[in-house]
């Protein structure tokens, strides 16, 4: 697989700014804030789980719902099942 080393930066809003960004080491990691001082970061194999982790928190944010703290591995199981019912294999639309 080639690895997209585009990063993705987004203001959510209430003071939190959130990004995506690639690490060889890491991983995709996505890191926020809350404006104040405090800073998060969570690490994920795969960009389209760590990009759904990311529109968790921008949910949050704009429903005024708490983004609860997760297992990573938990939300990647959970996100990769979403992304999967969510999608069809091209061979699926013919």
């Amino acid at each position: 697989m080639t690895v997209v080393t585009k990063n993705i930066a987004v203001d959510l809003g209430a003071g939190v700014f959130a990004e995506v960004t690639w690490s060889e080491s890491r991983g995709w990691v996505l890191k926020w804030d809350d404006g104040v001082a405090n800073e998060w970061s969570e690490e994920y194999e795969d960009r389209p789980v760590a990009i759904a982790r990311l529109a968790a928190l921008a949910y949050c944010i704009e429903t005024n719902r708490i983004f609860l703290e997760t297992n990573e591995d938990k939300f990647a199981h959970r996100a990769h099942s979403m992304l999967a019912d969510a999608t069809a294999w091209t061979s699926d639309l013919r």
